[in-house]
């Protein structure tokens, strides 16, 4: 259960590092 909470979080800041780089651009 903690580790698939862990992984969301993980997901989900890349998602958000993905989106702020393509905003950049």
């Amino acid at each position: 259960m903690l580790l698939m909470e862990f992984i969301s979080v993980i997901l989900f800041q890349i998602y958000i590092l993905h989106s702020s780089h393509l905003d950049n651009f």
